[in-house]
């Protein structure tokens, strides 16, 4: 870790040292608390509980999607590139209107998904679960805000800010309203209870660094006069990114989908815990991600081609480094890791393997879905990402009844393959960041 922040800091010619170990710390602890937490429903309560869990849990993340509008994506570039040319009367207003937004698309969102809650039951063949998806519409609209709050943290670059919001805040609280569901209700019933806690508390949470941040950025010096607010622009551009970001959500979630509608919910709770484990091999190229990405946006917004491309470099050496050191140590213990959650989950060893390796393609490329974010070529992106979707979804199809977990593991890899391939070669002859 000290070696990737040392070539940061060389690279950037600023002090990235306390951020960088700061992001990359919180990104660990929130994705071993996830760990934890589903391990201790796993053990307690069954990989069936634990699918039921993640099933609910998977509806309101594609769910906010919809909710956020691309506004999320939006937030990080243009409060980034209003911030680098110090026009902060611009930041402000963002500050105020995108979560205005973010809670009106959210609240239709939620009402949608209320009245559409005994059709999605149906669609995933889990009519049981009506009562609790209607319940889940409630927590939509603090979802959608939290999230688009800590992408205006990482498009001022707090990213200690939106590291404790994004990735570690849900599942701290989630972990202490685990403690008291086991000790006033211990039941297998509505686990997702769990995670609307921490949500619920997250958002609080959110609303007030929001505001102290909006404060600051009242008082701070304009260096330079607004050279007006293009809303409609920001508008257009979170438009494409809500398909991005859709589409991308959606890629991760067929998994899920599939095997819920073809197999029970023991199959669900294992296909989660693989999902989760073969995150730690791209846990780097996380944080790498949540530090470049305002820079892109910075270094496109000040034409600097030679700084996207030696920071787009860098990305690539730093995350090939730290995920193989990952995927030499999690690949020979897989099969001990997963008897850590139970008997059931043993069948994930072949599914896990692969997944492992799709996430090791990902650090490959580095950070290019984001540079291609940051840098105008959202629009590109989108179709990307619905083409690896389509891929997804088709192979997912084939595959799954008759190679079940293992098949839509398969299907992952060849969809990482797709989107990190297609987007280096975006980046190389339509960039052009190579040329000189």
């Amino acid at each position: 870790m000290k070696l990737m922040i040392t070539k940061l800091n060389a690279l950037l010619g600023i002090s990235l040292g306390g951020t960088a170990l700061k992001v990359f710390s919180l990104k660990i602890i929130g994705v071993l608390m996830n760990f934890v937490l589903t391990l201790i429903i796993s053990r307690k309560y069954g990989a069936a509980s634990l699918g039921d869990f993640a099933i609910i849990f998977m509806l309101l993340n594609i769910v906010i999607v919809f909710g956020k509008g691309g506004l999320d994506l939006a937030a990080t570039k243009f409060v980034a590139k209003y911030n680098a040319e110090q026009q902060f009367d611009l930041v402000g207003q963002l500050m105020r209107k995108i979560p205005l937004l973010t809670f009106l698309f959210s609240a239709i969102t939620a009402v949608v998904l209320f009245l559409m809650s005994p059709f999605v039951a149906d669609f995933l063949d889990k009519p049981y679960l009506l009562d609790r998806i209607r319940i889940a519409s409630i927590f939509v609209v603090p979802f959608a805000l939290l999230v688009v709050i800590a992408d205006i943290q990482k498009g001022l670059e707090r990213l200690i800010s939106f590291s404790f919001l994004k990735e570690m805040s849900i599942f701290l609280f989630g972990l202490i309203g685990l403690g008291f569901f086991i000790y006033f209700f211990d039941s297998s019933d509505h686990l997702e209870w769990i995670i609307f806690f921490g949500i619920s508390i997250t958002a609080i949470v959110a609303l007030v660094v929001n505001a102290y941040t909006l404060g600051r950025v009242k008082h701070k010096k304009i260096e330079v006069e607004a050279t007006g607010f293009d809303f409609n622009r920001i508008l257009k551009y979170g438009l494409a990114a809500f398909f991005v970001g859709s589409f991308d959500l959606i890629n991760q979630y067929v998994g899920i989908v599939f095997l819920s509608i073809e197999y029970s919910s023991v199959e669900v709770g294992v296909w989660n815990v693989v999902q989760k484990l073969a995150t730690f091999v791209v846990l780097p190229l996380f944080a790498i991600n949540a530090i470049v990405a305002p820079k892109f946006s910075r270094a496109s917004a000040l034409g600097s081609l030679v700084v996207l491309r030696k920071l787009y470099m860098q990305t690539i050496k730093l995350s090939v480094i730290a995920t193989t050191g990952v995927l030499l140590v999690l690949l020979p213990l897989r099969n001990f890791v997963l008897e850590l959650f139970g008997t059931d989950f043993t069948t994930g060893g072949l599914a896990l393997i692969i997944m492992l390796f799709s996430a090791f393609i990902n650090a490959l490329t580095g950070s290019s879905g984001v540079l291609l974010l940051m840098t105008g070529y959202e629009r590109i992106m989108r179709n990307i990402v619905f083409l690896s979707l389509m891929v997804n979804v088709g192979a997912s199809y084939l595959l799954v009844q008759d190679f079940g977990i293992s098949g839509v593991a398969f299907a992952s890899l060849v969809t990482a393959t797709i989107v990190n391939v297609v987007c280096f070669l975006i980046i190389v002859f339509k960039v052009k960041l190579f040329h000189e």
